[in-house]
């Protein structure tokens, strides 16, 4: 058997033996813009830093960029540019409101609870 054979054999041992994606991995439900917006302003609610909002909220620089953007143009976040620095407005805080009463009345209308954070 040649190298060549033999490099064959090995990938189709690999192949053979390799989990499938559907049985290695728990299906996740996918965060929508609100979700994510959410999730943004309550770790701003103290203020942070943009770090900060990267980690705790799960995202990327570039994706935080666009929402930083989007939530200030809409009032619900407040900035000092200077450095680096996001709290959540009066404005915000009053739209978390409504967003976790819509959550807990949509998880009470499918049977699944929901948690505030």
């Amino acid at each position: 058997m040649g190298y060549i054979d033999h490099f064959r054999q090995r990938i189709l041992i690999y192949k053979s033996n390799r989990i499938k994606p559907e049985k290695r991995c728990f299906r996740v439900k996918r965060r929508n813009n609100l979700d994510i917006m959410a999730d943004i302003l309550r770790v701003a609610r103290g203020g942070a830093k943009k770090t900060w909002i990267v980690y705790k909220a799960n995202l990327n620089f570039k994706i935080v960029r666009d929402y930083l953007a989007e939530l200030k143009g809409k009032g619900l976040l407040s900035s000092q540019e200077d450095i680096g620095f996001y709290r959540t407005t009066e404005r915000g805080l009053e739209f978390l409101e409504q967003y976790d009463s819509f959550r807990r009345f949509q998880s009470l209308r499918m049977g699944t609870p929901y948690l505030s954070l």
